[in-house]
């Protein structure tokens, strides 16, 4: 019994000196890492084409979801690229990632999920930006599996591009990865 007393006396006294020598507060609590979550999006008529969601909360603490960042960073909650059968970032506008400007809904028994984002309309020499609203279904992302997206975004299937998959957003690339392999 008496070890038991002296071992919670050292506890405590360990405890308190090491408490009073951190200067730096955030050594006895260290601040989590931000987290990703990660998704895949798919339309029926979008065909081979998914899209990939990067959230900074899991999919259903999305839902009422409105802000105004216009452009796809790091402070944005949630975006959004479009992907060639998940193997390359598909880029027609020069804007890969888009930041998700709202969700109305997400229903985790049908696994769909409706959000808003801004694209870009090409109608014959013209580009209008505009709102869409669009629903799709979800499954998790392997965070191996973004990495190596992302890493290589050219992929490995050959297809006719518009542009190189990250033109515009290399280095919103080069962040994400960094924060992803942490």
């Amino acid at each position: 019994m008496k070890h038991i007393k002296k071992a919670y006396i050292l506890s405590f006294v360990l405890l308190v000196v090491c408490g009073c020598c951190c200067r730096d507060r955030s050594q006895l609590h260290p601040q989590t890492q931000e987290q990703y979550y990660l998704y895949w999006l798919t339309k029926p008529d979008l065909g081979e084409y998914v899209d990939l969601l990067i959230s900074k909360k899991p999919i259903l603490n999305l839902e009422s979801l409105t802000v105004d960042i216009d452009q796809a960073s790091l402070d944005s909650i949630a975006i959004i690229a479009r992907t060639y059968m998940k193997d390359s970032i598909w880029n027609v506008d020069l804007r890969p990632f888009k930041s998700v400007l709202s969700v109305r809904s997400v229903d985790s028994d049908k696994k769909t999920i409706v959000l808003t984002y801004k694209d870009i309309l090409s109608v014959t020499d013209k580009q209008t930006m505009v709102l869409k609203e669009t629903s799709y279904k979800y499954e998790s992302a392997h965070l191996a599996d973004v990495i190596s997206l992302l890493e290589n975004p050219i992929g490995t299937i050959p297809i006719h591009r518009i542009y190189a998959p990250v033109a515009g957003a290399e280095e919103l690339t080069r962040q994400l990865l960094a924060k992803l392999k942490k």
